[in-house]
């Protein structure tokens, strides 16, 4: 999976922080993912690559992704903490 893209705008009152998601081992088609509120909270949006990758580290693994490439390097907390989740994922299946 490829995380690339990242952008905010700003329409209608709201704002958006999204980037576009390509699979590459599962045959899904690429989708637009995007984290959106109020435009008087716009200043909480970070438009930043961790907070896609967190949100697309599990589907990731349930559609058989074997990577996820940022464009950022990722901090050696979080990829520990991701390390960890997964683990625990596989522990419940």
């Amino acid at each position: 999976m490829r995380i690339t893209d990242l952008r905010a705008e700003t329409t209608g009152g709201k704002a958006r922080i999204m980037a576009d998601v390509v699979w590459e081992d599962c045959g899904r088609a690429p989708v637009t993912v995007y984290y959106e509120t109020d435009e008087a909270f716009s200043e909480a949006l970070t438009c930043d690559a961790h907070v896609f990758l967190l949100g697309c580290a599990i589907p990731a693994r349930r559609y058989g992704e074997q990577r996820i490439a940022i464009s950022e390097e990722v901090s050696p907390e979080l990829a520990e903490g991701l390390e960890i989740v997964m683990r625990w994922l596989d522990a419940w299946q």
